[in-house]
């Protein structure tokens, strides 16, 4: 009912809208009644189904219900989305919107705001509105000038948060970084590794204005080593498998230059069997008919 009713209020009419702050006014009364003590409480609510939040089979075991302390904090809880919900509304700039949540503020003005700042976090969205509605929409302007006056004179009757329920402790932000299971320590000037030895850990001091800009880059000096090895191992590798490959190109260049020479110690000898002979039959027949010409 009271987790978010901002569009409840910027659907309503002007009657609409104080016939709902009736209903909201009667509902803070009888929360605020069970949490004005813990008497009123067990002995109107603690007892009740309505208040249970686990049910047992077994009639051995009784069943979990809702104790004062926990109420407390989920009345808290229902101020806060009430409060949330019409400042949404004062803040929207829409006239609707603004109108219903100043009128629904008026209504319920005895049992809500309650909690000092809360009615803190409305009272600055009431003075926005009478600065920006002033010369605009006069109406607004009147309205929100009228609550904010009842508002004033109705702060003597809040309370602190710490008396409305009990809060929470929260711990202190840790300087301390998990990362991959292992804690790095967020120091100014100093960098960490994550990593540990069995033995030493490493530790480098670093410019904070380098570390700043972004200018630094720490490596592990191990880590360094190992990469330099086995970049050497790996040129190594590439000389020795060029050597090969050009004893291996020197042994077929001299196999090619064996395979030429036989090739042309070949041809030769074969050019020269091809030579025809100093008396052919052409030349005889050309004196043969030398004399019929004639």
């Amino acid at each position: 009912m009271y987790c978010d009713i901002t569009y409840t209020v910027a659907s309503c009419t002007e009657q609409e809208a104080n016939r709902y702050a009736k209903f909201l006014l009667g509902m803070l009364e009888t929360v605020m009644h069970w949490h004005s003590s813990q008497t009123n409480y067990e002995k109107e609510c603690a007892n009740y189904p309505g208040f249970v939040t686990k049910y047992r089979v077994s009639r051995q075991e009784a069943n979990d219900y809702v104790d004062y302390e926990n109420y407390r904090h989920v009345v808290h809880k229902w101020h806060y989305k009430i409060t949330k919900a019409l400042v949404t509304c004062l803040e929207s700039g829409d006239y609707i919107q603004i109108r219903n949540a100043i009128l629904i503020l008026q209504g319920i003005l005895t049992k809500f705001p309650a909690i000092t700042n809360l009615a803190a976090v409305i009272e600055k969205r009431i003075e926005k509105v009478k600065s920006t509605e002033k010369n605009r929409r006069n109406d607004l302007y009147v309205l929100a000038n009228s609550y904010s006056g009842r508002l004033k004179a109705a702060k003597s009757s809040l309370m602190p948060e710490t008396d409305f329920h009990i809060v929470p402790k929260r711990p202190p932000p840790s300087a301390n970084k998990v990362v991959n299971g292992t804690t790095e320590k967020a120091t100014v000037g100093v960098k960490v590794d994550a990593k540990e030895t069995d033995h030493e850990k490493d530790v480098k001091v670093v410019d904070p204005a380098e570390a700043a800009n972004g200018d630094v880059d720490i490596k592990d000096d191990k880590k360094s080593t190992k990469g330099d090895d086995k970049k050497d191992d790996k040129k190594r590798t590439k000389d020795g498998k060029r050597k090969t490959v050009e004893e291996g190109d020197e042994e077929s260049l001299e196999a090619d230059r064996e395979r030429e020479g036989s090739v042309v110690s070949n041809s030769s000898s074969s050019s020269v069997k091809m030579e025809p002979p100093e008396g052919s039959t052409r030349g005889s027949k050309r004196r043969k008919t030398e004399p019929n010409s004639k």
